[in-house]
């Protein structure tokens, strides 16, 4: 594949501009000949082109210095002492630390089997003596940028490798955790059909309620999936407007007034009717209801759920506390990692898969804000997070990856 080709690939996937760690790095390249005054001529020029420049005079010289000092390109004599080049590309290629760093192959030898020779043993291309140094410099530089385009692909190529191996073990647990309901449903239901008239009008509520409590797990369970597999897919909308911070806390409660009447759970809210918030309300509703439910399934019967918020300059931050079970100090390293995805039944049974609190820390760093928590076992957990009171503060926060 050429350069052009390359990189069309690379406009084409969004990728046309490498990090700038990567693209400001002075680039290494490493000489190799046997004639001081050919090595001593490409350092000149190469140095005005700013690239840093080391050199080797023989192939065991050549291949030392090569895995040593990683070079992003290697020029390299055809004839060479103890070691001759296409004899030191052979083994570079044979290695997988240096096997994608590109050769140049700079010789007097012109017939075609050395041509072929040097070409086999994977160098990137051939300049024969005497050269010409601006031809030289353009080729140097058409394989350094060969080589960015290259592990560009490869790094965007292992980054989506891994984005999948994620989504797979995600949908797998979600799969896996969405059975329970339904078979605890399907059961329940099979109960009231066959069995309505004798069950007595106490028993059939009971389960009437087992059902909705079941059927409000599933669509949570799904709402998060829907919402986690729109912005993996780049579906959602990011729209920042201001809006009242309370208002929002206490639709969210309205939605799960009945969980936190059965608990016996009245919730304790301070935060100021005054509040605005400059932040997409629909992922801050998101945000507040996967705590919200979490505080709730982790709190048992008669206990406390506290909902607060203070200002810190540019930003509001808001608590949510409960006095649950808690999360132990190595569960909460993995709670908002994707790759460690961290689940747990609530105190009822309530399943989740683990997408929840994953989606809170997308959905917060987006806006801007930062999410941490503090729990002790036995005790209770405290989740805060931070959104902006007013303006759009851009992190890296473009709903489109790779903006």
């Amino acid at each position: 594949m050429d350069l052009d080709t390359h990189l069309e690939t690379i406009k084409n996937m969004g990728l046309t501009s490498l990090p700038s760690s990567e693209s400001n790095r002075k680039k290494k390249i490493l000489v190799v000949d046997d004639e001081e005054a050919i090595v001593e001529l490409l350092r000149y020029n190469l140095r005005q082109k700013n690239y840093d420049i080391t050199t080797a005079f023989d192939g065991k010289q050549a291949l030392d210095t090569a895995r040593f000092e990683m070079p992003d390109l290697i020029i390299l004599d055809f004839m060479l002492p103890i070691l001759n080049g296409p004899e030191v590309a052979e083994i570079l290629k044979s290695i997988p630390v240096t096997a994608d760093i590109p050769i140049i192959f700079l010789t007097a030898r012109n017939d075609q089997d050395s041509v072929a020779a040097g070409f086999r043993t994977g160098a990137s291309d051939y300049v024969t003596k005497p050269f010409n140094i601006g031809e030289l410099l353009a080729r140097v530089e058409t394989q350094l940028k060969l080589k960015e385009v290259i592990d560009q692909l490869k790094k965007t190529e292992n980054d989506l490798r891994e984005a999948n191996s994620i989504k797979d073990k995600l949908f797998a647990v979600f799969i896996h955790d969405i059975r329970s309901p339904f078979h605890a449903l399907g059961g329940y239901i099979s109960i009231l059909h066959h069995r309505y008239e004798q069950l007595g009008i106490s028993r059939q509520k009971k389960i009437i309620g087992t059902i909705q409590k079941g059927s409000v797990q599933i669509q949570e369970l799904l709402e998060n999936l829907l919402q986690w597999s729109r912005m993996e897919s780049n579906l959602f909308e990011f729209r920042p407007r201001k809006f009242n911070l309370l208002n929002v806390i206490t639709r969210i409660l309205n939605l799960y007034s009945a969980q936190l009447k059965t608990k016996g759970v009245v919730p304790i809210i301070e935060i100021d009717h005054s509040v605005n918030i400059h932040a997409d309300e629909v992922m801050t509703e998101s945000i507040v209801r996967n705590l919200l439910l979490n505080a709730i399934k982790f709190t048992p019967d008669n206990g406390t759920i506290k909902i607060q918020s203070r200002s810190l300059g540019d930003f509001e931050e808001v608590s949510i506390s409960d006095s649950g079970v808690g999360i132990s100090e190595e569960n909460q390293k993995m709670i908002f990692n994707k790759e460690h995805r961290f689940t747990k039944l609530g105190l009822n049974g309530e399943t989740g898969a683990g997408l929840g609190l994953i989606l809170c820390k997308e959905f917060i760093q987006i806006n801007g804000g930062e999410i941490s928590v503090n729990s002790i076992e036995g005790k209770g957990s405290n989740f805060r997070f931070t959104l902006p009171r007013s303006g759009y503060f851009k992190t890296a926060t473009s709903i489109k990856k790779g903006e």
